[in-house]
């Protein structure tokens, strides 16, 4: 049986470079298959399957090795040893291959600057690949990999130091964050991260020059389309379908090449065609952002009506946002000024989160607003002068200042009950009905689902 003209192709390479024409009897012209090389062994379809070329007094330096396109089965421990002048290695589409890691010993290859393995039984994570502890990137001359089609799992760690062009590391189960691909943003040129379980935010592309391919389809990708993509001068091709993108549809340059109308018709975006959101979803996509874009807003916080159903949004009968409750969700972030810009808030809950920075000065403005919980979170300076009618809670803010308020029991806190005669709270969203003013009958603020979130010590601003 003939070797298999690639096979073949890089078997005589191989022999030039090392001297096995010259070992091995190698001869120029013969076929390794039909003709039996000495330490090459063939399968099917002419495929060669194993070279055993070991302590044969081969010279030379071996530069490129390839592999791909075979039926191996196994990968030997300790493969790459031995093998530091390497420039490129390529061990694609090889699916019988049992499971395998990616290890320090790859470390070895100080000169690698191809490393392709999509489709190679790869599993684990990227740690031990692309981090070497505090010596940084290990692959200086690095510059293009593809890992797509295995079973990678796990975030993806920081790659400063590299100066990687072309990134496919699409169908895997890698998750976390996609922030890691601004350490490449001076080299990138083609990115492939489809079919994964990235979530999180677009990081902003100002630096990313030289980018015309960008696949981040079918993620879990959320928040707004940076303007700095669509002003890339280099962009030719934009994947985004799959994810759960918010804000207006981006707007490319006609000879870019997207997805983002079919996008739009899958639950992206806050309305099918270009043009701005409506103010009171821009003001809270901002506020979101301001939280990290949190994957439970961006299943939730589509389209362009945050009266439909938003997680934590209630609105009135005029279909204006009047309550937010994102209390206990694991926020992290800050309280975005756009709190001020929803006019008709009567309640802001954001007790039990990691919420930092400030009290924004906006929110004492609202002319509506009548409740504002920020109990345990780590909110820093002073709480703001709020108007006598409003309640305040914010205690559990070890370094929130209280100058200007005053320490009050529950019982005093229940004041706002002259205002509010009615308050629902679930996980899901808070409603606040207005009624006659009047009393509550009890004197204590009891926390759980049906009642006013309580404290042991409530926190209202001075007149």
């Amino acid at each position: 049986m003939k070797t298999n003209s690639d096979d073949l192709a890089y078997l005589r390479r191989f022999a030039a470079a090392t001297g096995a024409d010259k070992a091995l009897g190698w001869r120029i012209g013969s076929d390794p298959c039909e003709d039996g090389w000495s330490g090459v062994e063939c399968g099917d379809a002419g495929k060669v399957a194993v070279i055993n070329i070991q302590d044969k007094g081969l010279f030379g330096t071996l530069r490129v090795l390839r592999l791909d396109g075979n039926a191996f089965t196994n990968m030997p421990e300790k493969f790459f040893g031995g093998m530091p002048g390497i420039l490129g290695f390529n061990i694609s589409n090889n699916t019988a291959l049992a499971g395998w890691t990616l290890s320090e010993e790859l470390h070895s290859l100080t000169q690698l600057r191809s490393f392709q393995a999509s489709h190679a039984g790869i599993n684990g994570t990227l740690y031990r690949f692309f981090s070497n502890g505090t010596n940084g990137f290990p692959f200086p001359s690095l510059d293009k990999v593809s890992l797509a089609f295995n079973h990678l799992s796990g975030h993806v760690p920081e790659i400063k130091g590299s100066t990687i062009s072309e990134l496919d590391l699409s169908n895997n189960m890698l998750s976390g964050s996609i922030s890691f691909i601004s350490d490449v943003a001076s080299s990138m040129e083609q990115l492939r991260l489809s079919h994964n379980h990235f979530t999180g935010p677009m990081p902003e592309f100002t630096d990313f020059k030289g980018l015309y391919f960008l696949y981040v389809d079918h993620n879990h990708i959320s928040g707004v389309v940076p303007a700095s993509l669509t002003q890339l001068s280099s962009i030719m091709v934009v994947y985004l379908s799959g994810n759960f993108l918010q804000g207006p549809v981006p707007e490319f340059d006609s000879s870019v090449h997207t997805d983002v109308a079919k996008a739009a018709t899958r639950g992206n975006f806050c309305r099918l065609d270009r043009g701005p959101c409506d103010p009171e979803v821009e003001s809270l996509l901002l506020i979101a952002r301001a939280f990290g874009y949190p994957s439970s807003f961006a299943t939730s916080w589509q389209r362009n009506d945050a009266c439909a159903g938003w997680i934590g949004v209630h609105c009135d009968d005029h279909r204006r946002v009047t309550g937010i409750n994102l209390s206990r969700i694991g926020l992290n972030g800050t309280m975005d000024s756009a709190f001020g810009s929803l006019q008709s808030l009567e309640a802001i809950l954001l007790s039990g989160n990691n919420i930092f920075g400030e009290i924004p000065e906006s929110v004492v403005q609202l002319p509506s607003l009548r409740i504002i919980d920020v109990s345990n979170n780590n909110l820093v300076g002073t709480v703001p002068k709020f108007r006598d009618d409003i309640a305040v809670w914010a205690e559990g803010n070890p370094r929130l200042k209280l100058s200007g308020s005053s320490l009050s029991t529950p019982s005093t806190a229940c004041f706002f009950s002259l205002i509010i005669g009615r308050i629902e709270f679930n996980t899901a969203y808070v409603r606040v009905e207005q009624t006659q003013p009047r009393q509550l009958q009890s004197k204590k603020c009891i926390r759980d689902n049906t009642s006013v979130p309580s404290t042991e010590k409530g926190i209202r601003a001075q007149k």
